[in-house]
């Protein structure tokens, strides 16, 4: 019998087994903080998000089928698990997007009026504010295996971190994403 089985039979987890790619949306680059145009995470631990249809139920000469009414119901939030980079460039990115929803000082909504919002240019300025966000899963040889896209994308939550010097272990932190789509693609 002939094995064709080329990844390691006993691999069930790796802590380095995610990579998210962050794509910074236009209005945190206008900042001039950044100097890249993406930044990458090393995820701990994510959940895909759920993928329902919502159904109806027809019913016609005496019966009742079911049927699927054509819409996907709202994806739940996306959470990750991330290791903080030693400068912390992806906490600070993170609470910076934040920040330009709801200023931490002032604690309203674009305190400078960079966007210049009016009902006419808001949804076209909303857009300076989202992002792509993709996670690509590694197998334990560091070759991509599925990519994971979500689509306009915003931080909505950035966890307390628990700093326990005692342990020893890399610094992590939860942040908690809305996005309106999300494709699964294979490498």
């Amino acid at each position: 019998m002939s094995n064709n089985i080329s990844q390691a039979i006993l691999n069930k987890a790796r802590v380095n087994k995610f990579v998210m790619v962050l794509n910074l949306p236009k209005k945190l680059m206008d900042k001039k903080m950044y100097s890249l145009n993406e930044l990458q995470f090393s995820v701990q631990g994510t959940v895909f998000p759920e993928i329902n249809i919502n159904s109806d139920n027809l019913a016609i000469f005496g019966q009742h089928m079911n049927i699927p009414n054509f819409t996907r119901q709202q994806y739940s939030d996306l959470n990750i698990k991330y290791v903080i980079d030693n400068q912390w460039l992806n906490y600070l990115s993170i609470y910076n997007w934040i920040n330009i929803f709801n200023d931490e000082k002032e604690s309203i909504f674009d305190i400078n009026n960079d966007l210049n919002l009016s009902k006419q240019t808001i949804s076209k300025k909303l857009q300076e504010l989202v992002a792509t966000q993709t996670i690509i899963a590694m197998d334990e040889y560091n070759n991509k295996i599925l990519k994971l896209t979500y689509t306009d994308a915003f931080p909505v939550k950035l966890n307390s971190i628990n700093f326990d010097y005692s342990k020893g272990d890399e610094i992590s932190c939860d942040a908690t994403f809305k996005f309106n789509q999300f494709y699964v693609d294979l490498y």
